[in-house]
């Protein structure tokens, strides 16, 4: 299990709620494409003239030839297409190629790299299917919804071709911002339409909840993906700049619920990207540097704290101590319950951590989301690797490991004979208290 992994929840066996991967085997599934693998006869290709001495060159020469006819300049160094005027590259990746009787499938992964897409850039995968083991047909038809549903719209969000119509304003700690938005063109399959009413029907759906999580940064980037079965079961997905968007799924499970009952199978895609406008985002870079720094120094502080608590501190001292510092509660909080939490998935190897997180309030109500939903968790990461390469001290980390509810509770089944490995964990529950403040 990799640091990644361990940090944020690894996806590998987890039962959550609609991972990427269950959601696209079934999609494949309902277009009967089966997995029956010949690998005697996975490289065959219609024309056998064709010699591929070099996949990926073979593929990227594919790629920028579909690009250009974009209109746009498009360089190739051998690992990735360079795109100048939208200061863009592309890295495609064949991941699989198998054979279905005379047909070769086969799918490709996507990631388009921007500097201003921060380190994770906009990632997607495509199958596509070519007939009498023709691999080129195949590789064409997963570009073409690549560029169909999401180079298209990406390429707008970057030379911000808005529509003014659309644009969106936040104001979050007294900080006003202008958001652009961009529709992707909605992808379908099927004899009929799940979405009601033109292209920016699911924008209009989850316009609401996207408002909610625009902070600071430049871009993000929705995925919407529904799907009904001939059996009439509608399943759905939704990500945030590649992460599960828990919010806006339960806004279309809702919006499933209301659908009328179809004859055949149905599949929908759409990519919408909100860009912060150049004037709001220049104005406020300064402010949101230096906030980040801040918040850095906040959670070097509440380490500090946690490392240096004594037998009389009690958790509410220990949370107003940081509070005093960070003059924020909530941030208090948050550092009490991530922090150890940090320090655990970094000292225990081999547990398959989950990243879900359920907030219970004093009324009894319930907020699910992920851990990287919490700016403070996502902080916390950067500044405790950092501790931990400075070699903080055994003592200091056994301190701060023993405020960690997962590890008194791996602490507990290990002495009682289970094997890490084995152990499966439930989502991390926090108990907000009342001067904990929750945002309608």
């Amino acid at each position: 299990m990799g640091l990644f992994d361990k940090l944020f929840g690894s996806k590998k066996g987890k039962q959550e709620i609609k991972p990427e991967e269950n959601i696209e085997s079934r999609i494949e599934k309902n277009t009967e494409i089966e997995e029956n693998i010949d690998e005697k006869k996975t490289d065959e290709v219609k024309n056998e003239d064709v010699k591929i001495t070099d996949e990926k060159e073979w593929l990227l020469n594919i790629l920028k030839n579909r690009v250009s006819e974009l209109k746009l300049e498009v360089n190739c160094d051998g690992e990735k297409l360079i795109i100048p005027e939208i200061d863009a590259s592309i890295k495609a990746a064949l991941k699989d190629k198998t054979q279905q009787g005379t047909d070769v499938l086969v799918r490709i992964n996507f990631l388009i790299e921007n500097k201003e897409f921060g380190e994770e850039g906009i990632f997607e995968s495509f199958a596509g299917i070519g007939k009498n083991n023709d691999l080129e047909e195949a590789v064409n038809s997963c570009i073409d919804i690549f560029i169909k549903s999401v180079l298209n719209v990406v390429i707008d969000a970057l030379k911000d071709n808005h529509n003014p119509v659309l644009d969106l304003e936040t104001n979050k700690k007294g900080i006003a911002r202008t958001w652009h938005t961009y529709v992707g063109a909605l992808q379908s399959q099927g004899s009929e339409s799940l979405a009601e009413s033109g292209n920016n029907h699911y924008y209009n759906l989850l316009k609401e909840q996207i408002v909610k999580r625009l902070n600071n940064k430049r871009f993000y980037w929705i995925k919407v993906l529904v799907t009904r079965q001939i059996n009439g079961e509608v399943m759905y997905q939704c990500l945030l700049n590649n992460k599960p968007y828990l919010e806006a799924e339960r806004v279309l499970d809702e919006y499933m619920k209301q659908l009328p009952a179809g004859n055949g199978n149905m599949i929908e895609m759409q990519y919408i990207i909100i860009r912060q406008s150049d004037k709001s985002y220049n104005e406020n870079r300064q402010k949101d540097i230096e906030h980040e720094n801040f918040m850095k120094e906040c959670a070097e502080y509440a380490i500090s704290v946690f490392a240096n608590y004594g037998p009389e501190d009690s958790v509410e001292g220990l949370v107003n101590k940081i509070a005093e510092y960070t003059k924020d509660v909530n941030v208090a909080w948050e550092f009490f319950w991530f922090i150890p939490a940090i320090y655990c998935r970094t000292a225990l190897y081999g547990v398959n951590y989950t990243d879900t997180v359920i907030m219970v309030l004093p009324d009894d109500r319930r907020i699910f989301g992920k851990l990287y939903d919490y700016e403070t968790y996502v902080i916390a990461v950067d500044v405790v690797l950092k501790k931990l390469q400075e070699n903080q001290s055994q003592k200091e980390i056994e301190k701060i490991l023993l405020l960690s509810d997962e590890y008194k509770a791996l602490q507990k089944m290990v002495k009682e004979g289970s094997n890490l490995q084995d152990l499966k964990l439930v989502p991390m529950f926090l108990m907000a208290p009342a001067n904990y403040t929750v945002s309608d």
